[in-house]
């Protein structure tokens, strides 16, 4: 079950102010710590120096466009249709006991979703509560994994979902949202489906251009095994692949680094440990599933 409901707290408080370096600047603090280049072809950077957010807006030639910052942390964001951008929250960080719609129940994870316009105005902020199929046997909680949109400005959202009593077939999820904060799908999925020890983590999502999206997945009980795998734009599951390395797949862990897709096939990218040392492998994977291309390269000769 997934939930939504506009969001009534607090997000931007501040416009903190920036002028552009020269050469004779010196240090300059604080300092950039994310880039996304915005439709329009300018640039949204997440600043750090203070609690909370820093969003800046700069243009093609590096000048000042806007500045806004919010009390609360975003975790990541990525760009939208209008130059603007999506960013994501943790809510189950805050405290939402008061007041209206808020509420204390212990059985939902929530996440917040704030869309900032090309202006840098508010567009929306957003609050979506979800619940997993699976009982809990414990206090819930949640671990927000990834964050993409596609060029039609679909929102795609990925994460983790524990205190379910272990491995069960509703532990992980991706929501998909339109550009205007409403739901369009939700999936929840998971073991036995996932062949992994314990439910996967969705680290990586890559949109597919109609609506749904790729996902890649490891697992923090068992990193033998990479999942690879499709939803359709109505959230059902196009196809799952599994990879392992070599003959003793236990002796292996996987790392994914990222993914990116076209209309044909899907590129993903990571790192190998094998207890020897490390190799960074790159998979190519076509529409249905089926691989393509396996490299691996490693700066050891021994592996």
């Amino acid at each position: 079950m997934i939930m939504a409901c506009v969001c009534k707290t607090t997000i931007f408080i501040a416009q903190p102010t920036y002028q552009r370096a020269t050469a004779s600047s010196g240090n300059v603090d604080p300092h950039f710590t994310y880039t996304v280049r915005t439709n329009d072809g300018g640039a949204v950077l997440r600043v750090t120096g203070s609690p909370g957010t820093n969003l800046l807006k700069i243009d093609a030639q590096g000048d000042t466009l806007w500045s806004r910052h919010s009390p609360l942390s975003f975790l990541s964001y990525d760009r939208m249709p209008d130059g603007g951008v999506i960013g994501l929250i943790d809510g189950g960080t805050l405290d939402l006991t008061g007041g209206d719609w808020w509420g204390s129940d212990s059985t939902y994870n929530d996440l917040i979703l704030v869309r900032v316009a090309g202006s840098g105005s508010l567009a929306w902020a957003k609050l979506f509560r979800l619940k997993s199929p699976q009982p809990f046997d414990g206090p819930p909680g949640h671990d927000l994994e990834a964050l993409k949109t596609d060029p039609a400005g679909r929102i795609f959202v990925s994460g983790l979902v524990t205190g379910t009593g272990g491995p069960g077939p509703y532990n992980s999820f991706i929501l998909c949202v339109d550009e205007n904060g409403a739901v369009d799908w939700g999936s929840w999925f998971g073991a036995p489906l996932m062949q992994n020890a314990y439910s996967p983590r969705p680290h990586h999502l890559a949109p597919d251009g109609i609506g749904g999206c790729y996902f890649v997945s490891d697992d923090t009980g068992n990193l033998a095994q990479l999942e690879m795998g499709r939803l359709r734009n109505d959230g059902s599951l196009a196809w799952i692949s599994h990879v392992v390395y070599g003959s003793n797949p236990g002796s292996a862990a996987w790392w994914p680094g990222g993914m990116s897709a076209s209309p044909d096939h899907l590129l993903a990218a990571g790192e190998i440990e094998n207890g020897v040392g490390h190799r960074w492998y790159t998979l190519d994977i076509d529409t249905t599933g089926q691989f393509r291309l396996y490299a691996a390269y490693s700066t050891d000769p021994d592996m």
